[in-house]
């Protein structure tokens, strides 16, 4: 308004010509002030609405990384939660299984003391009935193996006596009759020999009587 007023003020006054063209001047220099002014604002818009793009990328990366975020805080809440439950499980199992070991240990030990009785008591028993009949069986098996120890030897002793007279008499027999055939033998070789002789001495004493009687003497 101030600039309208000047320029009808200027249209109805009659000015000079310098101080006219000095206000020329002086409106273009304004001109060009609120040009740069204007261009300035523009620029200055335009910067402004570059960082609002700007800030609003930043808040939808933001954004973007806030959802990642969560989703990756979901995920890591379901993988913690899942492995409570797992750990929950185990620990349900291990005290299932420590229950249950504990269970086996009270029966074990109920079995083991109700047999160890038992079998104590059975032990005990069947040792005293063994070793009365290991006693028994012993005296019987030392009596009958000196008996039958004694028989045998005295068996054994038998026979071999029997073995040795029939060897001595099997000798004797054996040397006299071998003795005997042999003195027969050569007595009847030597009366054999001595007849023989004798009857060939006569023979020849016969025969020269003979022929001395014959002769021509």
């Amino acid at each position: 308004m101030c600039i309208a007023g000047i320029l009808l003020l200027l249209l109805i006054l009659p000015l000079p010509l310098p101080l006219l063209l000095l206000l020329l001047l002086l409106l273009l220099l304004l001109l060009l002030l609120l040009l740069l002014l204007l261009l300035l604002l523009l620029l200055l818009l335009l910067l402004l609405l570059l960082l609002l793009l700007l800030l609003l990328l930043l808040l939808l990366l933001l954004l973007l990384l806030l959802l990642l975020l969560l989703l990756l805080l979901l995920l890591l809440l379901l993988l913690l939660l899942l492995l409570l439950l797992l750990l929950l499980l185990l620990l349900l199992l291990l005290l299932l299984l420590l229950l249950l070991l504990l269970l086996q240990l009270l029966l074990y030990y109920y079995y083991y003391y109700y047999y160890y009785y038992y079998y104590y008591y059975y032990y005990y028993y069947y040792y005293y009935y063994y070793y009365y009949y290991y006693y028994y069986y012993y005296y019987y098996y030392y009596y009958y193996y000196y008996y039958y120890y004694s028989t045998t030897t005295t068996t054994l002793l038998l026979l071999l006596l029997l073995l040795l007279l029939l060897l001595t008499t099997y000798y004797y027999y054996y040397y006299y009759y071998y003795t005997t055939t042999t003195t027969t033998t050569t007595t009847t070789t030597t009366y054999y020999y001595y007849f023989n002789y004798c009857y060939y001495n006569t023979k020849l004493l016969t025969t020269a009587t003979t022929t001395t009687i014959k002769s021509p003497w």
